[in-house]
Formats: structure tokens, sequence, C-alpha cells
């Protein structure tokens, strides 16, 4: 896939741009309880790709409640800020609730 080229040349000979901006907010306690009819659980991480339908790629991986999301094919972090904000808070991790 054409649009990854910029990831890839990223990561793998640290092509420009130095950094690669990422959006970072807090889902839920780190040490937060979840339970499920009588299971009581805990969430060490989780993870899911997004396409969009203007055809963009983002990752996003939450660990212990702390949630980070990139597009993987722009280092500019606004685009993933855009994305989540058409969500209305939810996270890409819990689609049904977004």
């Amino acid at each position: 896939m054409e649009a990854l080229d910029p990831v890839r040349r990223y990561v793998r000979i640290g092509e420009q741009p130095s950094t690669w901006g990422y959006s970072r907010r807090r889902l839920y306690a780190h040490d937060a309880l979840f339970r499920e009819n009588s299971d009581v659980y805990e969430v060490l991480h989780e993870f899911d790709f997004v396409y969009t339908e203007d055809k963009r790629l983002f990752f996003f991986l939450a660990i212990f409640g702390e949630e980070y999301g990139i597009d993987m094919s722009d280092p500019d972090a606004a685009s993933c800020f855009d994305f989540l904000e058409k969500q209305n808070g939810g996270s890409p991790l819990y689609p049904s609730t977004g």
C-alpha cells in the first residue's frame, strides 16, 4: 500500500521527519476493574487498526488505560485528532460506544 511508504521509510531508515506525531488520552484508570456477569478482570492492553472512508489507516493502542493513536501515513498528528473529534469522544477501540 503506497500510502504507508512514509512510515516504512521512517521506521526502516529514519528518514525525516525526526518525530511522528500521535494522540494520547486516558480512557480509564490504570488499575480499573471491569465486570462482565460474575467475572472481574483488568485490561492490560488492547489495540486495533482503523481504515477510514477517506483512505487513512490509523493504529490505536491502549496500555493500562492510556490510549495512543497514530496516522500510519502522515507524521502530523492533526489527522488523528480530527478523526477522534468525529468520534464524539468515543474510542475507536470501542466502536459501538463512539
